[in-house]
């Protein structure tokens, strides 16, 4: 019975202490004291992070930037390759 309280107090803690230093590290990125991405480059972040082309990303986008900005709801076909 002792051991089983024990465990639970030390479980208790370590889920008390992860969410204090999880939270700590979280907020901290939540405010405007760091460096944010420019609108070209959070434009493309998406291409980068999944290791994608971007240059055909780019072209891609501007695509279908182009293709919606006529009011047509239509997307177009993605770039060959």
């Amino acid at each position: 019975m002792r051991v089983r309280l024990a465990l639970a107090s030390l479980s208790a803690a370590a889920a008390l202490a992860s969410l204090v230093v999880g939270g700590l590290d979280t907020w901290r990125d939540l405010g405007h004291d760091h460096a944010h991405l420019s609108a070209r480059d959070a434009a493309l972040a998406a291409s980068r992070r999944e290791h994608l082309p971007v240059a055909l990303f780019a072209a891609w986008r501007a695509r279908c930037i182009a293709a919606t900005a006529g009011g047509s709801p239509r997307r177009p076909a993605p770039p060959p390759g």
